[in-house]
């Protein structure tokens, strides 16, 4: 198995040795980087499995760092590890494209398994994918970018209820809470049989061979984790799902960040309704979470 590669963007002298110290021992490869503009060249010229990503640079703060990966089509998983805990600076890290935050000071152990985690379940995506056809006059925001390849969901499959306490729901099935989402068998999404490669749900219409979204015939463009997230809407029609039940489903993390979810279903809104302040399509069903129909 390859070694996991880091890049690490602080400009603490001390924390960039301790955690090469830790990562080395654990057969992590970490690349230190002390500012902003540092970093967005790395990213220009090698790939990584993830960047650790602090706000507070000397140059460019991360926000900037992390708004040019995605304005650019790199898709590299970011953490933010920040000495912020404001849940406005969570939320904008969030909102700008990043996987995670974790706030400092942190457990180095507990910022392994993370980092693992986001590694296993980008794996994942791209060993489910069928890479599309290159074209260079391909937008890159459109779910597809540099170093990645966007696949439906990462909601579990019902083989796995085995490995973790709880039930799963079948396709089609309402979700209840402490229900996890099973997956279609083979990984086909309810409703598209024969491995047909279109999801149609009322204006919406989602190309699974080039990975776009339209409506009514328009193209709207989505980033990966916005992909994910209108996929799991769509296959899951009329369904209520908790806001756990979401996050485990489309980021594939039981450890629930409620922000996250938040944050992609106003993303999302803003792009697909009508009018974002009266949603239709992604509703809120109060006292529990919500449910998607067109």
């Amino acid at each position: 198995m390859a070694r996991e590669r880091i890049l690490i963007v602080d400009d603490d002298e001390h924390i960039l040795k301790a955690l090469d110290m830790f990562f080395s021992h654990q057969g992590v490869e970490t690349v230190g980087c002390p500012n902003g503009e540092a970093a967005c060249d790395l990213l220009s010229r090698q790939r990584f499995d993830v960047v650790l990503l602090d706000l507070d640079l000397p140059d460019i703060d991360g926000f900037r760092v992390l708004e040019r990966m995605r304005s650019g089509g790199d898709l590299t998983p970011v953490i933010v590890v920040s000495g912020h805990d404001e849940e406005y600076n969570k939320l904008t890290g969030l909102g700008a494209g990043a996987d995670d935050y974790v706030t400092k000071p942190f457990s180095m152990p507990l910022l392994l398994s993370k980092i693992r985690a986001l590694i296993r379940r980008t794996s994942a995506y791209d060993a489910r994918t069928p890479t599309p056809p290159a074209s260079p006059q391909r937008p890159l925001e459109v779910g597809v970018g540099a170093g990645e390849v966007v696949a439906v969901p990462g909601v579990r499959a019902g083989a796995d209820a085995s490995a973790a306490p709880g039930a799963y729901a079948a396709p089609g099935a309402p979700a209840t809470p402490g229900t996890r989402v099973a997956a279609s068998p083979g990984g086909m999404a309810p409703g598209v049989e024969g491995g047909e490669t279109t999801l149609t749900r009322g204006p919406f219409v989602l190309d699974r061979s080039t990975y776009q979204l339209s409506k009514g015939g328009r193209a709207i463009s989505l980033t990966a984790q916005e992909l994910r997230l209108m996929t799991f809407f769509m296959e899951h029609p009329g369904r209520v799902f908790t806001k756990a039940q979401i996050y485990e489903a489309v980021w594939s993390n039981p450890v629930v960040d409620d922000n996250a979810v938040m944050v992609y279903v106003k993303r999302l809104r803003d792009k697909i309704e009508d009018d974002a302040s009266h949603p239709t399509f992604i509703t809120t069903v109060r006292g529990i979470g919500y449910s998607f129909s067109a």
